[in-house]
Protein backbone atom coordinates (compact mmCIF):
# COMPACT_ATOMS: atom_id res chain seq x y z
CA UNK A 1 0.00 0.00 0.00
CA UNK A 2 2.85 2.56 0.78
CA UNK A 3 4.75 1.67 -2.55
CA UNK A 4 1.03 2.54 -4.24
CA UNK A 5 0.54 5.69 -2.06
CA UNK A 6 4.15 6.82 -3.57
CA UNK A 7 3.45 5.92 -7.24
CA UNK A 8 0.67 8.05 -6.96
CA UNK A 9 2.51 11.24 -5.33
CA UNK A 10 5.29 10.89 -8.16
CA UNK A 11 2.51 10.97 -10.74
CA UNK A 12 0.37 14.08 -9.08
CA UNK A 13 4.01 15.97 -9.43
CA UNK A 14 4.94 14.58 -12.58
CA UNK A 15 1.46 15.67 -14.41
CA UNK A 16 0.91 19.19 -12.26
CA UNK A 17 4.21 19.57 -13.55
CA UNK A 18 2.45 18.89 -17.71
CA UNK A 19 0.54 21.48 -17.12
CA UNK A 20 3.28 23.09 -18.99
CA UNK A 21 1.98 21.64 -21.91
CA UNK A 22 -1.70 22.86 -21.27
CA UNK A 23 -0.16 27.04 -21.07
CA UNK A 24 1.59 26.94 -24.41
CA UNK A 25 0.23 27.78 -27.72
CA UNK A 26 -1.59 24.96 -29.78
CA UNK A 27 1.16 22.16 -30.82
CA UNK A 28 -0.32 21.95 -34.39
CA UNK A 29 -0.83 18.20 -33.65
CA UNK A 30 -2.48 16.33 -36.55
CA UNK A 31 -6.08 14.96 -35.50
CA UNK A 32 -5.55 10.90 -35.33
CA UNK A 33 -5.95 10.28 -39.32
CA UNK A 34 -3.26 12.26 -40.19
CA UNK A 35 -0.39 11.16 -42.34
CA UNK A 36 3.09 11.02 -41.07
CA UNK A 37 5.95 11.31 -43.36
CA UNK A 38 7.35 8.07 -42.87
CA UNK A 39 6.85 4.69 -44.06
CA UNK A 40 2.80 4.04 -43.45
CA UNK A 41 1.59 2.17 -40.32
CA UNK A 42 -1.64 1.03 -39.48
CA UNK A 43 -3.91 3.69 -37.79
CA UNK A 44 -5.31 2.51 -34.03
CA UNK A 45 -8.97 1.03 -33.86
CA UNK A 46 -10.31 1.60 -30.55
CA UNK A 47 -12.61 -0.49 -28.63
CA UNK A 48 -14.74 -0.95 -25.29
CA UNK A 49 -13.01 -2.24 -22.92
CA UNK A 50 -12.45 -5.70 -22.15
CA UNK A 51 -14.63 -6.12 -18.95
CA UNK A 52 -12.69 -6.46 -15.51
CA UNK A 53 -9.89 -4.50 -16.77
CA UNK A 54 -8.92 -1.50 -15.18
CA UNK A 55 -9.67 1.21 -18.30
CA UNK A 56 -13.73 -0.48 -17.37
CA UNK A 57 -13.67 -0.17 -14.49
CA UNK A 58 -12.21 4.05 -14.44
CA UNK A 59 -14.90 4.11 -17.14
CA UNK A 60 -14.33 6.87 -19.88
CA UNK A 61 -11.55 4.62 -21.63
CA UNK A 62 -11.02 3.18 -24.77
CA UNK A 63 -8.64 0.02 -25.25
CA UNK A 64 -6.87 -1.40 -28.08
CA UNK A 65 -4.32 -3.95 -29.17
CA UNK A 66 -1.26 -2.50 -31.95
CA UNK A 67 0.84 -5.62 -33.39
CA UNK A 68 4.67 -4.31 -34.03
CA UNK A 69 7.60 -5.88 -35.34
CA UNK A 70 9.53 -8.32 -32.72
CA UNK A 71 12.58 -7.64 -34.40
CA UNK A 72 12.54 -4.17 -35.92
CA UNK A 73 15.69 -4.96 -37.98
CA UNK A 74 13.09 -7.31 -39.67
CA UNK A 75 9.84 -4.98 -39.62
CA UNK A 76 8.43 -7.79 -42.40
CA UNK A 77 9.13 -10.75 -39.77
CA UNK A 78 7.10 -11.69 -36.97
CA UNK A 79 5.28 -9.52 -35.12
CA UNK A 80 3.82 -9.17 -31.36
CA UNK A 81 1.36 -7.45 -29.76
CA UNK A 82 1.14 -4.06 -27.08
CA UNK A 83 -2.19 -3.72 -24.97
CA UNK A 84 -2.77 0.11 -25.47
CA UNK A 85 -5.59 2.31 -23.26
CA UNK A 86 -6.80 5.80 -24.23
CA UNK A 87 -8.70 8.53 -22.31
CA UNK A 88 -10.19 10.66 -25.02
CA UNK A 89 -10.00 14.85 -24.66
CA UNK A 90 -13.09 15.71 -23.49
CA UNK A 91 -13.44 19.06 -24.84
CA UNK A 92 -13.74 20.15 -28.41
CA UNK A 93 -10.39 22.13 -29.02
CA UNK A 94 -8.15 18.53 -29.08
CA UNK A 95 -4.90 19.74 -29.22
CA UNK A 96 -3.37 16.26 -29.59
CA UNK A 97 -1.98 12.95 -27.37
CA UNK A 98 0.01 12.92 -24.20
CA UNK A 99 1.58 9.35 -23.68
CA UNK A 100 2.36 8.55 -20.01
CA UNK A 101 4.83 5.60 -19.00
CA UNK A 102 4.23 5.42 -14.99
CA UNK A 103 7.76 3.61 -14.50
CA UNK A 104 9.28 0.00 -13.57
CA UNK A 105 10.61 -1.28 -15.41
CA UNK A 106 7.78 -3.24 -16.29
CA UNK A 107 5.21 -1.04 -14.47
CA UNK A 108 1.25 -1.79 -16.16
CA UNK A 109 0.58 1.36 -18.19
CA UNK A 110 -2.97 -0.13 -19.11
CA UNK A 111 -3.03 -0.52 -15.05
CA UNK A 112 -1.82 2.27 -13.67
CA UNK A 113 -2.85 5.11 -15.75
CA UNK A 114 -6.55 4.25 -15.10
CA UNK A 115 -6.10 4.17 -11.69
CA UNK A 116 -4.47 7.46 -11.41
CA UNK A 117 -6.27 9.31 -13.89
CA UNK A 118 -8.42 11.05 -11.55
CA UNK A 119 -5.20 12.93 -10.40
CA UNK A 120 -5.16 14.30 -13.97
CA UNK A 121 -5.63 17.91 -14.13
CA UNK A 122 -9.02 18.39 -15.85
CA UNK A 123 -7.09 20.92 -18.32
CA UNK A 124 -5.55 18.36 -19.61
CA UNK A 125 -7.94 16.07 -19.68
CA UNK A 126 -10.27 18.68 -21.68
CA UNK A 127 -7.63 19.40 -24.07
CA UNK A 128 -5.19 16.05 -24.40
CA UNK A 129 -6.01 12.03 -25.15
CA UNK A 130 -4.32 10.49 -22.46
CA UNK A 131 -2.60 7.56 -23.57
CA UNK A 132 -0.38 4.53 -21.98
CA UNK A 133 0.01 1.00 -22.61
CA UNK A 134 1.85 -2.51 -21.60
CA UNK A 135 5.57 -2.48 -22.83
CA UNK A 136 7.12 -5.41 -24.77
CA UNK A 137 6.97 -8.08 -22.56
CA UNK A 138 4.33 -6.90 -19.84
CA UNK A 139 1.00 -7.35 -18.66
CA UNK A 140 -1.53 -7.63 -21.58
CA UNK A 141 1.13 -7.17 -24.06
CA UNK A 142 3.04 -10.16 -25.63
CA UNK A 143 4.64 -10.69 -22.43
CA UNK A 144 7.87 -12.66 -20.40
CA UNK A 145 6.11 -15.54 -18.47
CA UNK A 146 9.30 -17.63 -17.25
CA UNK A 147 6.64 -20.12 -15.32
CA UNK A 148 3.18 -21.58 -16.20
CA UNK A 149 1.68 -18.91 -13.13
CA UNK A 150 2.08 -16.99 -10.09
CA UNK A 151 1.99 -19.72 -7.70
CA UNK A 152 4.93 -21.81 -9.50
CA UNK A 153 6.86 -18.65 -9.28
CA UNK A 154 6.46 -17.93 -6.02
CA UNK A 155 6.90 -21.77 -4.78
CA UNK A 156 10.55 -21.11 -7.09
CA UNK A 157 11.51 -18.23 -5.44
CA UNK A 158 10.76 -19.00 -2.13
CA UNK A 159 12.26 -15.99 0.34
CA UNK A 160 14.55 -15.57 -2.53
CA UNK A 161 11.60 -12.96 -3.72
CA UNK A 162 12.59 -10.50 -1.40
CA UNK A 163 16.30 -8.51 -1.40
CA UNK A 164 18.47 -9.64 0.44
CA UNK A 165 18.81 -7.94 4.19
CA UNK A 166 21.62 -9.50 5.59
CA UNK A 167 25.10 -10.34 3.57
CA UNK A 168 24.88 -14.20 4.42
CA UNK A 169 21.71 -13.95 2.28
CA UNK A 170 23.49 -12.80 -0.54
CA UNK A 171 24.83 -16.02 -2.11
CA UNK A 172 21.51 -17.60 -2.52
CA UNK A 173 19.54 -14.83 -3.80
CA UNK A 174 22.11 -14.48 -6.11
CA UNK A 175 22.44 -17.80 -7.48
CA UNK A 176 18.10 -18.43 -7.61
CA UNK A 177 18.02 -15.28 -9.95
CA UNK A 178 20.72 -16.67 -12.00
CA UNK A 179 18.90 -20.12 -11.99
CA UNK A 180 15.70 -17.84 -12.80
CA UNK A 181 17.17 -15.89 -15.93
CA UNK A 182 18.10 -19.05 -17.37
CA UNK A 183 14.35 -20.72 -17.23
CA UNK A 184 13.27 -17.32 -18.51
CA UNK A 185 15.94 -17.42 -21.35
CA UNK A 186 14.57 -21.22 -22.06
CA UNK A 187 10.95 -20.49 -22.36
CA UNK A 188 11.35 -16.95 -23.89
CA UNK A 189 14.65 -16.89 -25.65
CA UNK A 190 12.93 -15.52 -29.35
CA UNK A 191 10.92 -12.80 -27.60
CA UNK A 192 13.96 -11.71 -25.09
CA UNK A 193 16.74 -11.25 -27.51
CA UNK A 194 14.18 -8.25 -28.33
CA UNK A 195 12.72 -6.66 -24.88
CA UNK A 196 15.15 -3.55 -24.29
CA UNK A 197 14.34 0.22 -23.73
CA UNK A 198 15.61 0.73 -27.15
CA UNK A 199 13.05 -1.55 -28.27
CA UNK A 200 10.55 -0.20 -26.48
CA UNK A 201 11.29 3.56 -27.75
CA UNK A 202 10.77 2.17 -31.37
CA UNK A 203 7.08 1.01 -30.10
CA UNK A 204 6.29 4.07 -28.85
CA UNK A 205 7.41 6.18 -32.06
CA UNK A 206 5.08 3.57 -33.73
CA UNK A 207 1.92 4.76 -31.69
CA UNK A 208 2.66 7.90 -32.13
CA UNK A 209 2.71 7.59 -35.78
CA UNK A 210 -0.26 5.33 -35.30
CA UNK A 211 -1.88 8.09 -33.88
CA UNK A 212 -0.71 10.74 -36.38
CA UNK A 213 0.90 12.77 -33.88
CA UNK A 214 3.97 14.78 -35.72
CA UNK A 215 5.97 14.69 -32.28
CA UNK A 216 5.50 12.94 -29.63
CA UNK A 217 4.26 14.87 -26.16
CA UNK A 218 5.58 12.33 -23.07
CA UNK A 219 5.23 12.31 -19.28
CA UNK A 220 7.66 9.41 -18.04
CA UNK A 221 8.22 9.04 -14.39
CA UNK A 222 11.57 7.16 -12.65
CA UNK A 223 11.97 4.11 -16.01
CA UNK A 224 10.00 6.14 -17.76
CA UNK A 225 12.63 8.94 -17.39
CA UNK A 226 15.05 6.87 -19.18
CA UNK A 227 12.72 5.89 -21.70
CA UNK A 228 12.07 9.52 -22.34
CA UNK A 229 15.70 10.01 -22.93
CA UNK A 230 16.09 7.30 -25.16
CA UNK A 231 13.31 8.18 -27.48
CA UNK A 232 14.66 11.26 -27.74
CA UNK A 233 18.35 10.17 -28.45
CA UNK A 234 16.81 7.97 -31.15
CA UNK A 235 13.65 10.48 -32.63
CA UNK A 236 15.39 13.87 -31.82
CA UNK A 237 13.19 15.55 -34.20
CA UNK A 238 10.11 13.49 -33.02
CA UNK A 239 10.30 15.39 -29.35
CA UNK A 240 7.67 17.67 -28.56
CA UNK A 241 6.76 18.22 -25.17
CA UNK A 242 8.53 15.92 -22.61
CA UNK A 243 8.20 15.93 -18.93
CA UNK A 244 10.88 13.56 -17.30
CA UNK A 245 10.47 13.15 -13.54
CA UNK A 246 12.23 10.95 -10.86
CA UNK A 247 14.93 10.86 -13.26
CA UNK A 248 17.21 7.53 -13.59
CA UNK A 249 20.75 8.75 -15.38
CA UNK A 250 21.89 6.99 -18.10
CA UNK A 251 24.68 5.19 -18.81
CA UNK A 252 27.30 6.53 -20.84
CA UNK A 253 28.39 5.09 -24.30
CA UNK A 254 25.21 3.06 -25.67
CA UNK A 255 26.20 0.44 -28.29
CA UNK A 256 26.26 1.38 -32.31
CA UNK A 257 22.39 0.08 -32.38
CA UNK A 258 21.32 2.53 -29.68
CA UNK A 259 20.93 -0.18 -27.24
CA UNK A 260 22.15 0.64 -24.09
CA UNK A 261 24.33 -2.06 -21.44
CA UNK A 262 22.26 -4.58 -20.10
CA UNK A 263 21.16 -3.65 -16.45
CA UNK A 264 19.77 0.00 -15.83
CA UNK A 265 19.82 -1.01 -12.42
CA UNK A 266 23.04 -3.35 -11.41
CA UNK A 267 25.51 -3.90 -8.84
CA UNK A 268 28.80 -3.49 -9.94
CA UNK A 269 29.97 -6.20 -8.03
CA UNK A 270 33.80 -5.41 -10.31
CA UNK A 271 35.94 -2.75 -8.52
CA UNK A 272 35.75 0.43 -10.03
CA UNK A 273 39.40 -0.29 -11.83
CA UNK A 274 37.62 -3.29 -13.74
CA UNK A 275 35.02 -0.88 -15.46
CA UNK A 276 37.09 -0.38 -18.09
CA UNK A 277 37.05 -4.14 -18.70
CA UNK A 278 33.00 -4.82 -18.27
CA UNK A 279 32.88 -1.91 -20.89
CA UNK A 280 35.10 -3.55 -23.25
CA UNK A 281 32.95 -7.06 -23.05
CA UNK A 282 29.57 -5.46 -23.22
CA UNK A 283 29.68 -3.64 -25.47
CA UNK A 284 31.60 -6.57 -27.55
CA UNK A 285 28.28 -9.09 -26.33
CA UNK A 286 25.97 -6.14 -27.30
CA UNK A 287 27.90 -6.13 -31.11
CA UNK A 288 29.62 -2.69 -30.72
CA UNK A 289 32.42 -1.46 -30.20
CA UNK A 290 33.97 -0.09 -26.85
CA UNK A 291 34.27 3.71 -26.04
CA UNK A 292 38.18 4.26 -27.24
CA UNK A 293 38.22 6.24 -23.73
CA UNK A 294 36.96 3.06 -21.80
CA UNK A 295 39.10 4.48 -18.86
CA UNK A 296 37.29 7.48 -18.33
CA UNK A 297 33.82 5.87 -18.56
CA UNK A 298 32.90 6.11 -14.97
CA UNK A 299 30.62 9.06 -15.74
CA UNK A 300 27.96 7.72 -13.09
CA UNK A 301 30.20 6.93 -10.09
CA UNK A 302 30.14 3.74 -7.77
CA UNK A 303 27.70 4.44 -5.03
CA UNK A 304 28.07 1.37 -2.07
CA UNK A 305 25.45 -0.08 -0.55
CA UNK A 306 25.32 -0.63 3.27
CA UNK A 307 27.71 -4.19 2.92
CA UNK A 308 29.98 -2.24 0.73
CA UNK A 309 29.24 -3.35 -2.23
CA UNK A 310 29.46 -1.13 -5.52
CA UNK A 311 26.24 -0.05 -7.13
CA UNK A 312 26.12 2.19 -10.13
CA UNK A 313 23.37 3.05 -13.04
CA UNK A 314 25.22 0.72 -15.50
Amino acid sequence: MRGTRGRSQVLVATIVAALALASVPALGAATAGASVRANPVQGISWQTCPPGSAGAEAGGFTCATVRVPLDYQDPAGPKIKLAVVRHAATGRARRGVIFINPGGPGFSGTVLIPAFIGLVPRVLLRDYDIVSWDPRGVGASTAVQCFPNLDAENAFLGDDAYFPARPDQQAGYISRWATFGKVCKARNGALLRHVSTADTARDLNLLRRALGQPKLNYVGVSYGSYLGATYANLFPRRVGKMVLDGNVRPPPGPTADGQTPAGVFRCALAAPREWPRHWRRTCASAGGAAPKNARSQRAVPPRRRPNGTPCSLV
